[in-house]
């Protein structure tokens, strides 16, 4: 009888075991079949693709390694950074493949230094008071009393696309090498060209802070690619100072005196000078026949047939020049830009006269609207309307880049370099502030050339190679099914066969 009572209390123990495990089991499918539910309904409603992206391992390129064999002394980095920051993994590689590099030439040390801003809060916090850091996430290159500040965030090169999602910002480059080889070059040699920004006429001011007519963050992205940058108020009958290697003339609105239009066609012509304009549509600023000389005009109206919204013109692809040679999968944006017409054939030649001499000018167009882009005639009109009778349809030129000067590679004359944009607020505080990386890019290539500082113009991003799959409705409507029922039915299967065969032995 005992027997009997133990055997049918281990019966009913057994019966319990399987009923709680079945429950929990069945609890568990419930929950997986709800969350499945619901991320099928939200895939079916959300874009079906997805994005991965394949990162080749960094390698220097030519032009940085006969820099590193040009230079001797010693640089120390000092990375402070967020080990989680997207970044981080691309940056130390690429410092690593420095210090290599440098350990194997010879002449150049380099020594790193990696501080968590999180956990060496003190050592953080001197660094930030002797280098005027305003965040972690930064980089300090220094040799000597000489030292550069370069922002992770400043690396990254962005595109802007229209997805059924909204706008969506994908990562296309990655700017390590050419920061990090300007930086590394800046402290070692000491020498900063002198940039000037004229004042007096309604330009932007490098020292303004404000987000519509503000340059302040434009100055602050030149400072940190060594260039000494310095303001030029007008007056005083001196001229553009000796030491001027780029003058730039950044949106004026108020027209120039006719002694100093003397003072940069001199500059140019006779001194073999470098200038940057940036022209905005609709100023009047005297400066006209200086342009005509160049064989450009700046034409009435504003050009527009922008995709990004806030944005009247948007621009991926480029003319063939060593400014825009590392744009390439760049996206810049403009406001309203001028259209500046080439008064004949981009990259003909023209002959200019210049001190008694014959020279030779050379025009390339950096960046103009395709045939969806027009010149909008009305500027009152929001949003422009494309109208036949009034406006003109594209292709229309923003940027053009000239060239003067022999074009013998034995000639010991330099040549005059003039750029000419017509924006003005696409390097603004807030254009820079919204996010279009490719902006601040486009003005410091063309710097750099204009500094005849091509070693970092050859120097090309690092642009991750992205695999995108995209579904069909029919292909997700297949996935979901096997997905949902296909897989689970097979483990119900084999479960319930090794069920069975269980239960046999």
């Amino acid at each position: 009888m005992r027997k009997k009572k133990e055997m049918h209390r281990a019966r009913w123990e057994r019966i319990r075991r399987r009923f709680l495990t079945g429950s929990h089991v069945g609890l568990a499918l419930l929950l997986a079949g709800v969350a499945v539910f619901f991320v099928n309904a939200l895939s079916w409603r959300l874009p079906r693709s997805w994005e991965v992206e394949v990162r080749s391992r960094h390698r220097l390129s030519e032009k940085t390694e006969v820099m590193l064999q040009g230079l001797d002394g010693q640089v120390e980095i000092i990375a402070v950074m967020d080990p989680d920051a997207r970044l981080f993994a691309d940056v130390r590689a690429l410092l690593l493949e420095y210090q290599h590099r440098a350990q194997s030439i010879g002449g150049l040390q380099v020594q790193l230094e990696w501080v968590n801003p999180d956990r060496d809060i003190a050592r953080t916090r001197r660094l930030a008071d002797a280098y005027a850091l305003d965040s972690g996430n930064q980089l300090i290159f220094r040799s000597g009393e000489n030292y550069r500040v370069i922002r992770i965030s400043d690396l990254a090169r962005y595109e802007y696309e229209l997805r059924e999602s909204g706008l969506a910002r994908r990562l296309v480059g990655f700017l390590g090498e050419q920061a990090f080889s300007s930086a590394i070059l800046a402290v070692v040699s000491g020498h900063a060209p002198v940039v000037y920004f004229l004042t007096g006429h309604g330009e932007r001011d490098i020292d303004d802070f404000s987000e519509e007519r503000g340059y302040s963050s434009l100055a602050r992205a030149i400072s940190r690619d060594h260039f000494d940058v310095r303001r030029l108020p007008v007056g005083g009958g001196s001229g553009i100072p000796d030491d001027c290697d780029v003058l730039v003339i950044a949106g004026p609105r108020q027209r120039l005196a006719d002694e100093e239009i003397r003072w940069i066609s001199e500059y140019l012509l006779q001194r073999r000078g470098r200038v940057l304009l940036l022209l905005d549509a609709g100023a009047e600023t005297g400066l006209d026949g200086l342009l005509e000389r160049w064989q450009i005009y700046p034409g009435p109206g504003h050009v527009t047939g922008g995709q990004i919204p806030g944005w009247d013109l948007v621009i991926n692809e480029y003319g063939e020049h060593p400014i825009t040679r590392p744009l390439r999968n760049v996206t810049t944006a403009y406001v309203a830009p001028r259209p500046l017409h080439p008064l004949r054939d981009a990259n003909g030649m023209s002959d200019v006269p210049s001190g008694g001499a014959e020279d030779q000018v050379r025009l390339t167009v950096l960046a103009r609207a395709d045939e969806a882009g027009w010149i909008e005639m009305n500027d009152a009109e929001h949003p422009a309307i494309y109208e036949e009778d009034a406006d003109q349809r594209g292709p229309v030129p923003i940027a053009i880049a000239a060239e003067l000067g022999p074009t013998s590679p034995d000639a010991q004359l330099e040549t005059a370099r003039f750029v000419v944009i017509g924006d003005s607020h696409f390097v603004s505080n807030a254009a820079i502030s919204r996010g279009v990386g490719g902006n601040v890019s486009f003005f410091m290539s063309a710097l750099n050339w204009l500094a005849d500082r091509d070693t970092l113009l050859a120097i090309a991003p690092n642009v991750p190679f992205t695999l995108q799959l995209g579904l069909t409705r029919h292909q997700w409507r297949r996935l979901s099914l096997v997905v949902i029922f296909l897989l689970p039915g097979l483990v119900a299967l084999f479960g319930g066969i090794v069920g069975y065969r269980r239960k046999r032995w």
